[in-house]
């Protein structure tokens, strides 16, 4: 059989050459993986930074309309009265105009603002209004409304603003477009208005979209990067090299992408050469590679240099282990390190200190379990041989309806019964020994002061009704119990002790028979 010593150094020296490759390989993936991680969540802020700005201006946009449509839900009321009454339709008109205008005045990215009522409830008198900008720092100019009733409702060039929101029926932010009404490539924010169900037209605001394409191509990205836009469907907003509505390209292998959602659900979408986020990485996977290197070959040093210490605590340990699985548990281990071995050598250490508590201990209730019976019922064995002077008794105690119990209401219930069983006895013998033998089975052995009580220690269990509460179900606990005291002058071992006492249990249980009945 080979050392532990030739063992390690063997280990050692074939680990070296797998440890270069692997650690090398795990630098290079690490590295990688870092430098990957680190590269995308910085594009992610820039992304995000730079699709709040975006958000701001069309924010400014559906913040004008939307203030403006309270403005008119909250003002007209009644939508027949509105429709019939020319006049104070016309009043309410010029109003709503007036306020809009000002409304939009302080929109910067505004370059028009209208107001078109339900042509199908008005004929006739105003229906509605117009104003927009010739350019971006144009005044608002008012504007003949578009007769939409010349239209088809599928024609989104002319007439989309109004029916598209209107078939949506809430709030739509309208994909680009050429207004050709007024030549202008432009995003709009319409309203429908609903007075009790009932269509009464449309509230919008146009915004300049070469004001968005302006600050997608002045974004402050890394060297080779540009930004695009896409919708829901993930198709081309605007992208400096396809048209409007393009399926949205696929992703290149060569560029790094993030993507940031806006409050209308388009994505802003940054891409950078990966080529320009990694220029470090080679010096550091060179880096890595040869402190890798170092390490390996510092701890096959270190390990040859402490092998000898190693080995010593660890046969020590070795022959401690076999002597306990001889049954001696009385051992000692002097060895003490300042590592792992340490560790474990003191592990072992209070594991030997708690063993009698392991092997003599039930889980369930805490009392003494069967092996720790077996070793007291010998211990008696020998006083017995040994003196004349000896005074015991034995009382053996059974949970009655314990299997009952398991069988109906399941084994979680029945433990609990055990252990409320086991306190109650030694409450009741608080000076003696418990043992729990079996499932269902405790053994007290009464000694000194308890046996000289123990025919008013037993009055006092039988006079006490034990009961427990579980699932809002209460549970009587009977317990039969037999006793017999140790008779010098004819029992010669433990075991006569304990049959008399397993006869007079049996009898006990027998009168709770007939006595109790199981619900």
């Amino acid at each position: 059989m080979k050392s532990i010593k030739t063992k390690l150094l063997t280990l050692t020296s074939t680990g070296i050459f797998f440890t270069a490759f692997l650690l090398g390989g795990m630098a290079i993936w690490h590295l990688t993986r870092v430098s990957n991680m680190n590269s995308t969540n910085a594009l992610q802020l820039v992304c995000e930074k730079e699709k709040d700005k975006l958000d701001s201006s069309l924010g400014n946009i559906r913040y004008a309309v939307d203030s403006m449509k309270d403005v008119l839900l909250s003002s007209i009321g009644d939508v027949q009265t509105f429709a019939r009454d020319t006049a104070y339709r016309e009043k309410l008109t010029r109003e709503f105009e007036e306020l809009f205008y000002t409304i939009a005045y302080h929109t910067s990215s505004a370059v028009s603002y209208y107001v078109r009522y339900n042509s199908e409830l008005i004929d006739n008198g105003p229906k509605g209004f117009l104003w927009t900008k010739r350019s971006r720092f144009a005044s608002f100019s008012e504007m003949q409304l578009t007769d939409i009733s010349k239209y088809e409702s599928s024609d989104i060039e002319h007439v989309g603003w109004y029916y598209i929101p209107v078939m949506n029926g809430k709030a739509t932010w309208m994909k680009p477009y050429h207004n050709k009404n007024m030549n202008i490539y432009m995003v709009s924010y319409v309203v429908p208005l609903y007075i009790r169900g009932k269509l009464l037209g449309i509230v919008g605001m146009d915004a300049d979209f070469s004001i968005i394409i302006d600050e997608i191509n002045n974004m402050n990205l890394y060297e080779g990067g540009f930004a695009y836009i896409t919708d829901e469907q993930n198709k081309i907003i605007y992208h400096k090299d396809y048209v409007l509505g393009t399926e949205k390209i696929k992703k290149h292998r060569e560029l790094q992408e993030v993507s940031s959602t806006m409050n209308n659900g388009w994505n802003v979408v940054v891409a950078v050469p990966k080529q320009n986020l990694y220029a470090d990485r080679n010096l550091l996977l060179i880096v890595s590679i040869g402190l890798a290197v170092f390490i390996v070959i510092l701890f096959i040093l270190i390990t040859t240099r402490f092998t000898n210490k190693i080995i010593t605590p660890l046969i020590e340990l070795t022959r401690a282990t076999e002597r306990i699985a001889e049954g001696e548990y009385d051992v000692h281990i002097g060895s003490t390190t300042n590592d792992e071995i340490g560790v474990l050598i003191e592990t072992f250490r209070q594991t030997l200190h708690y063993l009698p508590e392991y092997l003599y201990q039930d889980k369930l209730t805490g009392l003494r379990n069967p092996n720790a019976y077996k070793r007291m019922s010998g211990h008696y064995d020998e006083r017995i041989k040994k003196s004349h002077g000896i005074h015991f008794a034995i009382i053996l105690i059974n949970v009655h309806t314990f299997a009952q119990t398991n069988e109906k209401y399941g084994e979680e219930i029945a433990n609990q019964m055990l252990v409320h069983a086991s306190k109650f006895i030694c409450r009741i013998f608080a000076h003696s020994p418990v043992f729990r033998i079996d499932t269902d089975r405790f053994v007290v052995i009464l000694e000194n002061s308890d046996f000289e009580k123990r025919t008013a220690l037993l009055e006092q269990m039988d006079g006490e009704i034990l009961t427990m509460t579980m699932a809002d179900k209460v549970f009587d606990i009977p317990l039969a119990h037999g006793i017999s005291d140790f008779e010098p002058d004819s029992d010669n071992s433990y075991a006569d002790v304990f049959e008399r006492a397993n006869e007079a249990l049996a009898k006990n249980k027998e009168i709770l028979q007939n006595r109790f009945h199981f619900i």
